[in-house]
């Protein structure tokens, strides 16, 4: 699928400065669903959190173990989501459990990242 001409991108420091960059990569994807405005402006949030969090462990916490430590990850935020689940709803409970969800959703993409070999190539890429 070619993707549509556009102007230059600019990611605002806010998500919900990020209209203009959503509604761009909506159309550039030729999206047709209303939820996916909405899936965009979350995914660019968890590529935020991906990078704070990169930026913290470095790339070699999934290098050493890639698929496997991913899975292992997941099982972990999998164990965590369901004991907040279980607890009685808090606000401080629910922003845990928002950055559960986040932490695995950014597992899935990692993971897929292994798969592909993308993660090793990018590791490579950086000696």
């Amino acid at each position: 699928m070619p993707v549509k001409q556009s102007k230059e991108i600019v990611v605002k420091s806010k998500p919900h400065e990020q209209t203009e960059l959503i509604e761009i990569i909506y159309a550039n994807l030729d999206l047709k669903e209303p939820h996916s405005k909405r899936f965009i402006a979350q995914i660019l949030e968890n590529i935020r959190l991906f990078d704070k969090k990169q930026h913290d462990y470095g790339p070699g916490n999934i290098e050493k173990f890639m698929q496997t430590g991913v899975m292992i990850r997941l099982s972990d935020k999998l164990e965590r989501l369901i004991n907040l689940w279980k607890k009685d709803s808090t606000s401080a409970e629910c922003e845990a459990v928002m950055d559960t969800w986040a932490d695995i959703s950014n597992y899935g993409a990692i993971g897929q990242m292994c798969l592909s070999g993308e993660w090793a190539k990018h590791a490579e890429d950086k000696k």
